[in-house]
């Protein structure tokens, strides 16, 4: 025979490990959706980053200090921007974008090689990006339901230019 007052006790054992288990669910499930978001934002900061700093061998016309460089930093702007755009996220990881200011996509001392004798690039790219993530069952004012993240990475240019024959 089950001794009434046992049977109570279990019942309210069991609401208070609900009580104490739901919100620890919650708690995982908010860290994992933090922890997709930032594993994605550093992996296509990383790909826009080598994406920007690659260079096919083109044909560009001009002098290399002048409108070769122009066009070489706008071609690797949009590669990187490329990169971007071609990744679909959903849900509770928003779109990276790249970071404008004082780490924004671009050149670190970037020196084209001499226009007669072709060779390599030299300097690196550097790549800042952003994402946004919303917590799927965030705590209304004890923890923000949004949080940025930022991830920057930087390559060595690997581009070369050919040389030129007159």
């Amino acid at each position: 025979m089950v001794n009434r007052k046992s049977s109570g006790s279990s019942a309210v054992e069991l609401v208070v490990g609900i009580l104490v288990l739901v919100p620890v669910l919650f708690l995982f499930l908010d860290v994992g959706v933090c922890v997709l978001g930032v594993m994605t934002n550093d992996n296509i900061c990383r790909e826009a980053a080598r994406a920007g700093a690659a260079g096919r061998p083109a044909d560009y016309t001009g002098s290399t200090s002048g409108s070769q460089t122009v066009q070489f930093l706008e071609d690797s702007r949009e590669r990187a921007q490329s990169v971007l755009t071609h990744l679909k996220t959903g849900g509770y990881v928003g779109q990276p974008t790249l970071v404008p200011g004082g780490n924004f996509t671009g050149p670190q001392n970037a020196v084209a090689p001499p226009s007669r004798g072709g060779g390599a690039w030299a300097g690196s790219y550097r790549v800042t990006t952003e994402v946004k993530v919303t917590l799927p069952a965030s705590v209304a004012r004890i923890l923000p339901a949004d949080y940025t993240f930022r991830a920057q990475h930087e390559f060595p240019m690997t581009k070369v230019e050919p040389p030129q024959y007159f």
